[in-house]
């Protein structure tokens, strides 16, 4: 079971999740909707029985296995944003209701998103050497005293200090928000500690710099 649909349009259903380990092949969605065809319901597939993979359709979802000894970092795009993801690194990158972009990277197996918008779910998961990005778009009015992201994106430890509502009080946390490319994000950092490391502040930033935005 991957998640939960949401109703993002009218007649347009979205389902954010991350591929789990299953064997390489060739694989269609199915969910079961019960407002579709009251009262018992009806299941529905995203494609039929005999369609075939192709590059250019997206209802069908191929997994591969990596090549043996495979360490290039893998990048993740979607809705105007990519960023690369390292050996054993996960994400997701999704909109909510009301088109705004959420990023979610981790050094970990991220849980189903399921409407959890600040991965609050992936923190029990976490050990101690491990760190969940989250990037969430705002809009305006919010973003109006955003200041401009005029370097790479990184963090420093001048931007440690309390958690958001839903992380816990006993990790390090960061947060910075900022401007780019027409568009105003917050970002958090949860680490898996109560004091970020050198190396775990290094390993964040790593992936940070190869966050790249679009403009909508």
């Amino acid at each position: 079971m991957l998640g939960s649909l949401r109703l993002a349009d009218p007649a347009v259903a979205r389902l954010s999740f991350i591929v789990p380990h299953v064997r390489p092949g060739d694989y269609t969605l199915g969910f079961w909707c019960k407002p579709c065809a009251p009262p018992a319901g009806a299941f529905f597939t995203t494609a039929p029985p005999g369609q075939r993979w192709t590059p250019r359709q997206h209802r069908i979802v191929r997994v591969s296995r990596p090549a043996s000894g495979t360490t290039k970092p893998r990048t993740i795009t979607g809705h105007g944003l990519a960023i690369g993801l390292p050996s054993g690194w996960s994400g997701v990158i999704y909109r909510r209701v009301g088109g705004l972009a959420i990023l979610h990277a981790a050094s970990l197996r991220l849980p189903p998103v399921d409407g959890d918008d600040g991965g609050q779910s992936a923190v029990p998961r976490m050990h101690k050497d491990d760190v969940l990005i989250v990037l969430l778009e705002v809009g305006r009015p919010a973003a109006a005293s955003f200041p401009p992201l005029t370097s790479p994106l990184r963090i420093q430890r001048r931007d440690l200090g309390a958690p958001v509502e839903g992380f816990p009080l006993n990790r390090a946390f960061a947060r910075r928000q900022f401007k780019v490319s027409g568009r105003a994000f917050d970002l958090w950092v949860e680490f898996g500690t109560g004091k970020a490391s050198a190396t775990s502040l290094r390993e964040a930033n790593r992936v940070l710099a190869t966050l790249r935005v679009r403009p909508r």
